[in-house]
């Protein structure tokens, strides 16, 4: 599979979650997307925040004309917890939705595990955070001259 594929498929996932998560009833503001891992600490002021990175390679299996390719993804959201773990909940719901529901590829989109940390009682930093793991499957036709 050519990186140029890969990346369109990662920027198509970038642009889709930036324009589908809004700031709203849920959120007080809209929020960041990045690809690329970021730490907790790097997105002070600007959360919520989600980022994510292909995980695992690439597996491509050539059948006739057509490579049939599967991308591992892992994703992670922060969101500040503001006395409450709902937030972290909320955006990850938002997550599950958008991924099976309003994503371009979401038809070929398949949840793994995830974990949601709602950070520790009495923790001053306020930290809630999840990760997601989850595959794309495409397919593009191979042609030759």
């Amino acid at each position: 599979m050519a990186i140029s594929t890969l990346d369109t498929v990662l920027e198509t996932l970038k642009e889709d979650m930036q324009d589908t998560l809004v700031a709203g009833s849920v959120y007080d503001t809209t929020p960041k997307v990045s690809r690329g891992e970021v730490s907790w600490s790097e997105t002070d002021g600007r959360r919520p925040f989600i980022w994510f990175m292909p995980t695992q390679g690439v597996y491509d299996s050539d059948f006739s004309s057509s490579m049939h390719n599967i991308i591992s993804i892992e994703l992670h959201g922060y969101a500040d917890r503001k006395g409450s773990t709902d937030n972290i909940h909320k955006l990850f719901k938002d997550i599950q939705y958008f991924l099976l529901n309003d994503f371009s590829l979401s038809g070929d989109t398949y949840l793994d595990d995830y974990v949601i940390d709602e950070g520790a009682v009495g923790d001053s930093t306020g930290m809630s955070g999840f990760l997601l793991n989850f595959h794309i499957r495409y397919n593009h036709t191979i042609t030759s001259i």
